[in-house]
């Protein structure tokens, strides 16, 4: 285990979560924002840490975490937003890494690169297939429609997968009612969607974990589903439907997977914890998008993919705590 830490855990100022309740029901989880938050700070004091928690709303917040910075050994980052915008996660490992602030997870440039989905499937086109990109003005049907610069399916039902120029124009009107951020149309892939989880630990090693696809057993054409905003933030419509994401059983498909994750991730040269989701069919595997930062939840399929290989939950936080440890160790090293 690492040694005891003094650490600023860093969350968005709506997401502190309530320290002072023990126990929460697995069907209580989504009703609590801050669930993944909680479970990040329990891990954490019973590996014996400290645990100083920094809310963060604007970008001022980052300097005032900054003139603390005596007060802590580490930053432990679970920020998504900064200024309600989740463009500027970037913003508090660049500020962290330019004072040498050692922090968890990925840098302010690997962030940025996953947040733009168009621009990094572009990028990676050179490891992997990726669906392609569509004009709204000339489309190609079956299409998809998405958020460029979101994620946790913000804004994406199945009815945003549209077969016919009336279908788009309707959804297009209603998303931009409703939501905002740049709207984008990509070529849907119908087929298994699967996630795979990477990690460099303190050694360097990148490890790549079992991949785990997305079910809808209730369903007739389980190729056309998605997870949805809905499928993946309601209880209720999850239950209903049995939909739930559970190991991959298919092995050929999954080692395939998880050769072709980490050869993304090695030729990017990435360095945090990350998720790269696939659409698999006869025609290969497709990149639906990478996941810098990926959401750290007893229930989320970051921690699963590690569970299913072996690694209890406060292992997988004290992993996240030493490799960020290392990293300024190497950091430090290379400067000298």
């Amino acid at each position: 285990m690492t040694q005891r830490l003094s650490i600023a855990l860093v969350v968005h100022h709506e997401l502190i979560p309530d320290l002072s309740i023990k126990k929460i029901k697995k069907s209580d989880r989504l009703s609590f924002p801050w669930i993944t938050e909680w479970d990040v700070a329990n891990s954490l004091l019973r590996l014996g840490h400290e645990v100083l928690f920094y809310p963060i709303e604007k970008k001022e917040c980052i300097y005032d975490l900054i003139k603390d910075v005596s007060k802590f050994d580490l930053v432990f980052n679970l920020l998504e937003e900064v200024e309600s915008d989740p463009k500027k996660d970037f913003m508090l490992p660049k500020i962290l890494g330019e004072k040498g602030v050692p922090f968890t997870g990925c840098s302010a440039k690997e962030l940025s690169f996953g947040r733009d989905k168009i621009f990094s499937k572009n990028k990676l086109e050179r490891f992997v297939q990726c669906p392609k990109t569509l004009s709204l003005s000339d489309p190609q049907f079956p299409l998809i429609l998405k958020f460029n610069n979101e994620d946790g399916s913000y804004g994406i039902f199945k009815k945003n997968i549209c077969s016919n120029k009336n279908e788009l124009i309707n959804r297009v009107n209603f998303l931009k009612e409703r939501y905002e951020g740049e709207i984008y149309a990509e070529e849907f892939v119908p087929g298994i969607e699967a996630y795979v989880s990477l990690f460099k630990n303190c050694d360097g090693d990148i490890i790549t974990f079992p991949p785990r696809e997305l079910t809808f057993p209730l369903s007739k054409s389980p190729e056309k589903e998605i997870y949805s905003q809905t499928a993946k933030w309601s209880e209720g419509y999850q239950s209903r439907r049995k939909i739930e994401t559970v190991q991959m059983t298919d092995q050929l498909l999954a080692q395939k997977l998880k050769k072709l994750s980490k050869s993304i991730y090695k030729g990017m040269k990435f360095s945090g914890p990350m998720r790269i989701d696939f659409r698999c069919n006869d025609n290969g595997e497709f990149l639906l998008e990478i996941n810098p930062n990926p959401n750290l939840a007893v229930d989320d399929d970051f921690f699963l993919s590690m569970k299913s290989a072996g690694i209890d939950y406060d292992e997988m936080i004290d992993s996240i705590l030493k490799a960020a440890m290392n990293r300024v160790s190497v950091e430090v090293k290379s400067a000298a």
